[in-house]
């Protein structure tokens, strides 16, 4: 299918039309990778996990690589563990 005078993947179109019966009238265009902002360390390396900042009565969740669905009961058990310590 084109739109827009882009090459659309039919799924994805019928999938939008589906959940979004009006999204039929837009003109739909492959777009371009998103940004992630991702922590890194000092020396440039890039942190590959969960980093917090813990002070006292306050936890702060500084990086999480991993999209936030994907990863979001992971960091959940993760905030569990650290509470009592915050607090």
């Amino acid at each position: 299918m084109r739109s827009g005078g882009h090459l659309v993947d039919g799924f994805s179109v019928g999938r939008s039309n589906a959940l979004c019966p009006k999204s039929r009238n837009l003109t739909l265009e492959t777009g371009g990778a998103g940004v992630r902002a991702q922590a890194m360390e000092a020396s440039g390396t890039l942190v590959q996990d969960f980093a917090f900042i813990e002070r006292k009565n306050a936890l702060h969740l500084i990086n999480a690589p991993s999209p936030a669905a994907t990863a979001a009961l992971a960091i959940a058990e993760e905030i569990a563990k650290k509470i009592p310590q915050a607090v």
